[in-house]
């Protein structure tokens, strides 16, 4: 659950100030991206552990809503519903600090359960807000079940280069693939640098996320920019996720295409508040690229 706090801006070391507003929204990377897929009438279902209190059974309500299956969503007793706790600034950018909970209780027994089920899904998507020995896993497991699996490595932490290696795709914003890599992301340049590093090690497809500037993709075949969509951001929160989500259910084999739908979903969940309740529906990011994606710029790099 994210209890948000907006105000004008966020305090320094020690300093008290007088926050503008305060909400309870249903969150949580897993199952942020799990909405944001279901949103476009993808099938999807969640594997993840709440806890034995109100904002658990808030949170699974949540999802039931938004068509996720949660035959996967175990409750864990004597343990708190994982939280995050978030600043929004005027400016739209914000601080978190979240705390596992039942998160940090989900375990290679959830996705052995899960597993009979695996062959019904194309892709296994996975994030670190759970155990790293639960992820690697799971990995494991998806690929030997032949799925494709997406990999968005946040919070960013150090994982086994051969679970890496399994990964088709990793998709992570400029602190998360500085700490994979130790190369800052400072301008596009360095953007592209970054990526197509982590690319080279590993095979496999990364794409690299800069908000209001866009993104780089590469993969074997090369490494490109694409340009962000302009809107008037309100909240950032969740644009990952729906850039994951869309990404995953625009995803027939055309890079491009899929991170310009990504793109999209990120700037419309930009320009709302919250994390859930910000995901776009399928007829929102159709209608927004009609009318937007002919300003879309792409550029290979080294062309």
């Amino acid at each position: 659950m994210d209890l948000v706090v907006q105000s004008s801006r966020a305090p320094v070391a020690g300093e008290t100030v007088v926050g503008l507003n305060f909400q309870t929204i249903p969150g949580g990377k897993g199952a942020n991206q799990a909405v944001a897929i279901a949103r476009l009438s993808k099938d999807v279902a969640l594997i993840g552990r709440i806890g034995d209190d109100s904002f658990g059974t808030e949170l699974k309500d949540k999802l039931v809503q938004n068509g996720v299956n949660v035959k996967f969503v175990a409750s864990e007793n004597n343990t708190s519903t994982g939280v995050a706790l978030i600043i929004v600034e005027e400016s739209g950018e914000n601080r978190i600090v979240i705390v596992p909970g039942a998160n940090g209780k989900v375990t290679k027994s959830d996705i052995e359960k899960a597993k009979p089920e695996f062959e019904k899904y194309q892709c296994f998507i996975t994030q670190f807000e759970v155990p790293i020995d639960t992820v690697e896993y799971g990995i494991q497991q998806a690929k030997s079940c032949g799925m494709q699996v997406v990999l968005n490595p946040a919070p960013a932490r150090v994982v086994s280069e051969d679970v890496l290696k399994m990964v088709d795709f990793i998709i992570l914003n400029e602190t998360e693939i500085q700490i994979m890599t130790g190369h800052s992301v400072t301008d596009i340049e360095s953007a592209r640098y970054a990526a197509e590093s982590l690319q080279q090690k590993n095979g496999n497809t990364v794409i690299l996320t800069l908000g209001a500037e866009g993104s780089i993709a590469a993969n074997n075949q090369g490494v490109w920019y694409i340009s962000a969509f302009q809107v008037n951001a309100v909240d950032t929160t969740a644009a990952g996720d729906a850039f994951i989500g869309a990404f995953c259910s625009a995803w027939q084999g055309d890079l491009i295409e899929a991170v310009i739908v990504g793109n999209a979903a990120g700037a419309l969940a930009a320009s709302k508040f919250g994390a859930q309740t910000s995901l776009p529906v399928k007829s929102e990011i159709d209608d927004f690229l009609i009318k937007e994606k002919s300003l879309v710029q792409v550029q290979l790099f080294n062309e």
